[in-house]
C-alpha cells in the first residue's frame, strides 16, 4: 500500500532532523514500525457454533482451524498473509512456534493459550495483504476469558464481520450491545448468513430481509451489507470474499483516519523546538538564563493548576463512579422477575447478569466519564499552551499540539475501561450467584409449594442484585480511578516531554551565542532549511 510507505518515509525524514539535533527518536521510530506493519484488524463476531472457523478454512481452502472445538477450546487466531509461520502466545508469557503443516492446532484452552498468530502464504491472502482476519470465539460461549480476548479486539479494530447462522437468524442481547457499540464510533459492519445451502434463494433472501430488518433497529444505516454463504458441503464463499476485498480497498482510507492526525502532530512538536530556536536567535546569554528561569517557573506553576484540575476531576470521576453504579442497580431491579424466573427453573443466571451490567456500564461510561474526560484533557492542553508555549510565533503553528498528542491518543483508550472493568468484576460475580442459586435449590429441594418457591426465588434475585452492584461498583470504580493515574501519566510525561525539547532548544541557543555572526547566521539558515523540510512533509 503506497501510504505506508509515504508515511514511513516522511517519519524516516522526521528521524534524521531530530537526529541532527540530538533529540530523543524512540517515539518516531517506534510510529515508523507500527507503520509498517498496519493491516486493518477485521475480527469476525458472532455466537457459538456459527460456522466462523468453517468459513475462514472454505476462504483458504485449507484446514487451517479447528471445527471441532468446545466453549474451552476456543482460542482467539489471527490471520493474515506472510511467510508460513505460526505462533502460540500462551497465557504464561511465553511463545510457542509451530509449522503450516501443525495446523490445525490441538489441545489448546482459553487459560493456557492467550492467541494464536497465523502467517499464511496464499494467494487471496496476499489480495487482501493489509487486512488481519481474526477468528474470535462466540460471544455466547459463558467463559469469561473469551470475553476478555473479544474486548481485546474491540477498541483498536477497524472494521467487523458478523456471522449469524440462517438455521438461528436471530441477534442475542450480547451481540445487540456490541452492535450498537461498534456504531457508536462509526465503524464498518459487514453481516453474513452462514449455514445456507439448505435454503432456496428465496428463503435466503427473507432470511436477509429479517436480519436487515433486526439491525436497522438497532444502527442508523440502511444500506446495511448482507451476503449468504456456505462453508460445508457445496462451498460458496465468494459473498464474504468479496467483503474482505472492499475491507482491502478501503484500507488505505482506514490508515489515514488512523495516522493523518498523528504524523502532523509528531511533525508539530519538532517544528516548535525549530521555531523556538529561530525566535531566540538574537537573545543574549543573560537573556537567555532568564528565559531558563521563566521555563522552570512556568512549568512549576504549570503542575500546580494541573494538580488542582486533577482534584477537582477525581472528585468528578467519583460522581461517574456513584452514577454508573446506579443505573446497574436501577436496570438490575428491572429485571428482577426476570433473574427470579431464572433462578427457580435452575437456569443459568450469569449471561442475563453480565449482559446487564455491561449495557449499564458502556452507557454510564459514554454518558458520565467520557465528556468529563474530554473537558478534562482539554482544559489542561489549554494550560500547557498558555503556560508553556508562550511565543507567538510558536503558537501560531502548534496551537493543537497537546490537544493532538493527549485528547486524540489518549480518550481513544476510554472505551477500554468499559470492557476492562465488566472483566473485572465478571469472575467474582459468578462465583457469588452460583453460590446463591445453589443455596435456593438446596432450600427449595423439599417445597413442593410454587408461590413459595417464587417467593423465594424473589428473595434471591433482590439478593443477587445487590451482591452484584455492590462488586459492579467496586470493579468499576478500581478501573475508572486505575485508568485515571494512566492518563495523568501520560499528561506528566508530555509535560517533561515538551519542556526537555525547549531545554534543548535554549542549550543550543546559547550555544550559538559566541559564535561570530557569519557562523551563527549559517546555522540559523540551517534551522530554517530544517523547517521548510518539516513543513513540506
Amino acid at each position: 500500500m503506497q501510504c505506508i510507505k509515504d508515511y514511513a518515509d516522511k517519519l524516516r525524514e522526521l528521524r534524521e532532523i531530530q537526529l541532527k539535533y540530538s533529540l530523543d527518536t524512540t517515539s518516531t521510530d517506534e510510529f515508523i514500525e507500527e507503520v509498517e506493519n498496519f493491516r486493518v484488524t477485521a475480527p469476525i463476531i458472532g455466537n457459538f457454533s456459527t460456522g466462523k472457523s468453517s468459513m475462514l478454512n472454505a476462504i483458504i481452502g485449507k484446514r487451517l482451524l479447528s471445527v471441532e472445538i468446545t466453549p474451552e477450546t476456543a482460542v482467539p487466531t489471527e490471520i493474515y498473509y506472510g511467510e508460513n509461520t505460526v505462533k502460540q502466545l500462551c497465557s504464561d508469557g511465553k511463545v510457542k512456534e509451530h509449522g503450516i503443516k501443525d495446523l490445525p492446532l490441538k489441545n489448546l484452552t482459553v487459560k493456557d493459550t492467550e492467541l494464536v498468530r497465523i502467517e499464511y502464504d496464499h494467494p487471496f491472502l496476499k489480495e487482501i495483504a493489509n487486512v488481519k482476519v481474526v477468528d474470535l470465539p462466540g460471544f455466547d460461549s459463558g467463559i469469561e476469558l473469551h470475553n476478555k480476548a473479544i474486548d481485546k479486539y474491540l477498541p483498536n479494530a477497524l472494521a467487523y464481520i458478523l456471522v449469524v447462522a440462517c438455521d438461528e437468524p436471530v441477534l442475542k442481547d450480547n451481540i445487540t450491545n456490541v452492535v450498537k457499540e461498534l456504531d457508536l464510533h462509526d465503524m464498518p459492519l459487514y453481516v453474513v448468513l452462514s449455514k445456507s445451502s439448505r435454503l432456496s434463494s428465496e428463503e435466503i433472501m427473507e432470511v436477509k430481509k429479517l436480519v436487515a430488518g433486526i439491525i436497522s433497529k438497532i444502527i442508523d444505516n440502511n444500506q446495511i451489507k448482507i451476503t449468504a454463504i456456505e462453508s460445508y458441503g457445496e462451498v460458496d464463499v465468494e459473498g464474504i470474499k468479496k467483503f474482505l476485498l472492499e475491507i482491502q480497498r478501503n484500507s488505505e482510507r482506514l490508515f489515514e483516519i488512523k495516522y493523518k492526525d498523528r504524523l502532523k502532530s509528531s511533525i508539530r512538536s519538532m517544528e516548535t523546538f525549530l521555531l523556538d530556536q529561530i525566535n531566540k536567535k538574537d537573545l543574549s546569554l543573560s537573556e537567555l538564563e532568564e528565559e531558563r528561569e521563566a521555563l522552570q517557573n512556568d512549568i512549576n506553576n504549570l503542575l500546580r493548576k494541573i494538580k488542582r484540575e486533577r482534584e477537582r476531576f477525581d472528585k468528578q470521576a467519583d460522581e461517574c463512579i456513584k452514577a454508573i453504579t446506579n443505573k446497574i442497580n436501577t436496570d438490575l431491579v428491572t429485571a428482577t422477575s426476570a433473574i427470579a424466573a431464572l433462578v427457580q427453573n435452575g437456569n443459568n443466571v450469569n449471561d442475563k447478569i453480565n449482559t446487564i451490567v455491561r449495557n449499564a456500564v458502556t452507557i454510564g461510561i459514554k454518558s458520565e466519564f467520557e465528556p468529563r474526560l474530554q473537558k478534562y484533557l482539554k482544559n489542561i492542553a489549554n494550560m500547557i499552551n498558555v503556560d508553556v508555549l508562550k511565543d507567538e510565533g510558536i503558537k501560531m503553528n502548534v496551537d493543537q499540539l497537546s490537544t493532538d498528542n493527549m485528547i486524540q491518543d489518549v480518550a481513544m483508550k476510554a472505551v477500554p475501561i468499559v470492557l476492562a472493568a465488566v472483566g473485572a468484576i465478571a469472575g467474582p460475580v459468578g462465583i457469588v450467584v452460583g453460590g446463591m442459586v445453589g443455596a435456593f435449590i438446596d432450600s427449595v429441594v423439599n417445597v413442593s409449594q410454587s408461590k413459595i418457591k417464587e417467593k423465594k426465588a424473589v428473595e434471591v434475585a433482590e439478593g443477587i442484585i445487590k451482591t452484584v452492584t455492590e462488586q459492579a461498583g467496586v470493579g468499576v470504580g478500581n478501573e475508572i480511578k486505575r485508568y485515571i493515574i494512566d492518563v495523568n501519566r501520560d499528561i506528566e510525561k508530555e509535560i517533561l516531554r515538551q519542556k526537555e525539547m525547549l531545554d534543548k532548544s535554549l542549550d543550543d541557543v546559547c550555544a550559538r551565542v559566541a559564535l561570530e555572526d557569519s557562523k551563527k547566521n549559517e546555522e540559523i539558515f540551517r534551522i530554517e532549511c530544517d523547517l521548510n523540510q518539516l513543513r513540506a512533509i
